[in-house]
């Protein structure tokens, strides 16, 4: 059945029938290939402790449309201890060296912790909750003024709309880390508690 439409013109059998053939036969090749790539790339992270090697696969990834695959296994796992900018499809910065030393961990087979990160996030496994990052004021003012820059705001402009902001939306406990946020709360419940306590105490001593 032949398909007529606005937007993409005549759609026919006969290249829908030859474009399934050819992801059938090429999907399995894709993936294996997907894979020989990434991990010799991570591999090579942890054995010369520079990103190059994986930061090479990624652009021929992101012109594949498989970098959201990436993103879903090796980036969602934490498995690369460099920070990882979407936006620029790289791995950048310094390496975090306390987070390669615990990702080459050895277990009792001999086989570190990287190895079995990465096998279990290309086999499909989510990734654990991780506890919420603290809210680091700096880090989020400086990506926001990174995207106004961007966007064609001046200096001024973006310091007025901070003022604005500022202004409409004092700070208040939510910029808190959840486990600062949890210390006011028991807080709040003690000096309510000693409270009532004085208060009952008063109470006596008046009657």
């Amino acid at each position: 059945m032949d398909i007529n439409t606005e937007t993409f013109g005549k759609l026919t059998q006969a290249a829908y029938d030859t474009a399934l053939g050819y992801i059938k036969r090429a999907g399995k090749r894709i993936a294996l290939e997907f894979e020989t790539a990434v991990i010799y790339g991570v591999a090579a992270v942890f054995s010369t402790g520079d990103a190059t090697h994986i930061n090479r696969v990624l652009p021929a990834l992101k012109l594949a449309k498989l970098e959201p695959m990436y993103r879903r296994t090796v980036v969602n796992f934490d498995i690369v201890p460099f920070h990882y900018d979407k936006g620029e499809c790289q791995h950048v910065g310094k390496i975090n060296v306390g987070r390669r030393a615990a990702l080459q961990i050895v277990d009792d087979k001999g086989v570190p912790q990287w190895e079995t990160l990465l096998r279990a996030a290309l086999d499909g496994e989510k990734p654990e909750n991780k506890t919420p990052r603290e809210f680091n004021l700096d880090a989020r003012f400086d990506s926001l003024l990174k995207a106004a820059r961007k966007a064609g705001s001046t200096d001024a402009e973006i310091t007025a709309a901070y003022r604005s902001a500022k202004r409409k939306h004092p700070a208040d406990s939510t910029m808190l880390s959840p486990q600062d946020q949890e210390r006011v709360a028991d807080n709040a419940k003690k000096h309510a508690e000693k409270v009532k306590v004085e208060k009952a105490k008063t109470s006596r001593k008046a009657a």
